[in-house]
């Protein structure tokens, strides 16, 4: 009987899938799962630094902080809630398990020739994240910049009729 029971809990604990940008990965428990609904993040940039002689292509200071609200689907965990709005990303070597998030990321950007390398670091819970946000550019002129930022983020309700969220000021 105890067979039975092991084998029903390994076999429930092994369903599902999170998507993380566009790379399908494992879903974490359900309970350490981030809740659908609207979220909110604020992000803090806490280092700034511009890797060549250009002028920074991303030009956002150490001190500079940020707040917007999404809206997360069951299941889900879309590469803006990682990184911010704007982008558009391909995920690489996750970790998103056991309240734990390691994503790599290569994203780019409109109006921006070549990548940009992103990583996230931190823990989660059904209803609060916190994490690091490592940004390297690597791009094909002049204006590179490595920017390290801290991610608080809070489910904060149900999402909006229409199931997105409006980005909130910068």
């Amino acid at each position: 009987m105890r067979a039975l029971i092991l084998i029903a809990a390994i076999a429930v604990g092994a369903c599902g899938e999170t998507q993380v940008g566009n790379k399908a990965v494992p879903a974490p428990p359900s309970a350490a799962a981030p809740s659908p609904g609207q979220w909110e993040l604020t992000s803090e940039v806490t280092r700034f630094r511009a890797a060549d002689d250009g002028a920074p292509k991303i030009n956002t200071p150490a001190g500079t902080r940020a707040t917007q609200r999404i809206c997360l689907a069951a299941g889900s965990l879309p590469a803006e809630m990682l990184v911010g709005e704007g982008y558009d990303c391909r995920s690489s070597n996750d970790y998103v398990h056991n309240g734990r998030i390691s994503v790599n990321m290569t994203c780019r950007r409109s109006g921006l020739a070549g990548d940009i390398l992103v990583t996230v670091n931190g823990t989660f819970t059904s209803d609060g994240m916190e994490f690091t946000r490592g940004v390297r550019s690597q791009l094909s002129t002049q204006g590179d910049v490595e920017i390290d930022s801290t991610v608080t983020g809070r489910r904060v309700g149900d999402c909006p009729a229409g199931g997105s969220a409006p980005a909130e000021g910068d």
